[in-house]
């Protein structure tokens, strides 16, 4: 997964319904997420705290109160033990806008380690949120696009492959 050097944010974003209520802090440590030259395309990726301290410019104290929040309203959920981030909603704002994009996500999350119960949930959750986003963006495809075949392809090999991989997180229902 390589890094980004840019970031696209809604500029609607600070009238969020899952920021209206964060303070200053919450917010800037939120923003350094979509910031940081740790993140990706996936919205998915280790963030080290050390780093996302300096980035926010919060002490330990302060930062570790500003995930706690961002993780109740919703905006992010992180993994504190393997320090794995994942941006909730990431994709449904920014959905991959053909097919090789999603190929390219697809490969991306096949090479992620998700060596905890929080970090494979992170997986789970980003990898239906890009093949519902990547769906969703198809629906305004011309109906004889050649980018159909390869997007079934990428999807149809990637979600056999989640299944096979995790069939039984993906049965429960709580």
């Amino acid at each position: 997964m390589s890094g980004r050097k840019f970031a696209q944010i809604n500029s609607c974003l600070l009238r969020s319904r899952k920021l209206v209520e964060s303070n200053h802090q919450e917010k800037w440590a939120y923003i350094c997420v979509h910031l940081t030259l740790q993140g990706n395309f996936l919205g998915l990726f280790r963030y080290p705290t050390v780093l996302w301290q300096i980035e926010a410019g919060l002490s330990e104290d302060k930062l570790s109160l500003a995930i706690a929040k961002l993780q109740d309203v919703g905006p992010v959920d992180f993994d504190a033990v393997k320090e794995v981030i994942c941006i909730v909603g990431f994709h449904s704002q920014r959905p991959p806008e053909n097919a090789s994009g999603v190929m390219s996500h697809v490969s991306d999350l096949m090479n992620f380690e998700a060596d905890t119960e929080a970090s494979e949930r992170m997986l789970l959750v980003t990898s239906a949120e890009i093949c519902i986003a990547a769906l969703k963006r198809a629906q305004s495809w011309k109906p004889d696009s050649t980018e159909w075949p390869k997007l079934r392809e990428a999807l149809g090999q990637f979600m056999r492959r989640m299944y096979l991989d995790y069939a039984e997180d993906l049965s429960h229902t709580d």
